[in-house]
C-alpha cells in the first residue's frame, strides 16, 4: 500500500532548468572555463551544487563560481498541473520534498511559486540531509521521518540520480519528462515505460492503479 509521495523539486514541481543553465554558462564564461553542452549539465541535475560543479569542471574554484553565480537570475514557474495534483493527493497520502538544493534558494522558490503553501510532511534539502542523491540514505531518511517503510513510498523525479536513489532504497519511482532526463535516459537506467510520465498530472490515477 502506498502511504507517501515524495517529490524532487526542480524539473518536477517547478520549471527552473533553463534559467539555471543560462547562469551556469554565464558564470563559466566569466571564469573562462571550458564550454559544456546542455546534456553534460543535465546529467548533473539532482546532485549537490559542489558535486555538480566538480563533475563539470574538475578542480574549479567552487567558491569563486558561487560568488559569480547570480541566484536572483534564477526564474521559476510552477509546472502545469502541479497545484491540482498536490491538492488531490493532500490528505490521502503523506507528502514530501527531497532535493539537493540548498535551503535558501529552495524556500525562496517555494514562496515565490506558492508551492510552500502546500502542507508537506517533510522537506529535505542540502542542509538537513545526511547523504545526498543518488545515495539511498537520502530517501531512507525521508521514509524514516515519515514513519513508513520504503516500499510504502513513491519518489517522483526528473533526473537519473532520482531513479538511482529510489532503486537503491527500495522505493517506487516515477520519472517525469519536465526536467533534465529524456524517456530514453530513464529506460536505459531501468525505469519501466509505464512509469515514465509527461508530467505529474496522471499521478493520482497511477497511484490508484499501483494500489490495486
Amino acid at each position: 500500500m502506498i502511504k507517501a509521495v515524495i517529490f524532487d523539486f526542480d524539473g518536477t514541481l517547478i520549471d527552473s532548468v533553463d534559467s539555471v543553465w543560462r547562469e551556469y554558462q554565464r558564470a563559466a564564461k566569466t571564469l573562462r572555463l571550458p564550454e559544456r553542452k546542455f546534456e553534460d549539465f543535465a546529467r548533473q541535475l539532482g546532485k549537490p551544487w559542489e558535486i555538480a560543479l566538480e563533475n563539470l569542471w574538475p578542480g574549479v574554484d567552487k567558491q569563486k563560481f558561487t560568488e559569480i553565480y547570480r541566484l536572483e537570475k534564477e526564474e521559476s514557474k510552477v509546472i502545469e498541473g502541479v497545484f491540482e495534483t498536490l491538492e488531490q493527493l493532500k490528505g490521502k497520502y503523506k507528502l514530501g520534498i527531497l532535493t539537493s538544493r540548498g535551503s535558501k534558494t529552495l524556500f525562496m522558490h517555494l514562496e515565490a511559486t506558492g508551492i510552500g503553501k502546500i502542507p508537506f510532511d517533510v522537506i529535505l534539502h542540502l542542509g538537513n540531509l545526511r547523504n545526498h542523491k543518488p545515495h539511498p540514505e537520502a530517501l531512507l531518511q525521508a521514509c524514516g521521518e515519515l514513519k513508513i517503510k520504503p516500499s510504502e513510498a513513491v519518489y517522483v523525479g526528473d533526473a537519473i540520480v532520482d531513479a538511482q536513489c529510489a532503486q537503491q532504497a527500495g522505493v517506487h519511482f516515477l520519472g517525469v519528462l519536465t526536467g533534465g532526463a529524456s524517456k530514453k535516459d530513464f529506460l536505459e537506467n531501468g525505469v519501466k515505460k509505464e512509469n515514465i510520465l509527461d508530467n505529474i498530472q496522471p499521478l493520482t490515477h497511477l497511484l490508484t492503479d499501483m494500489e490495486e
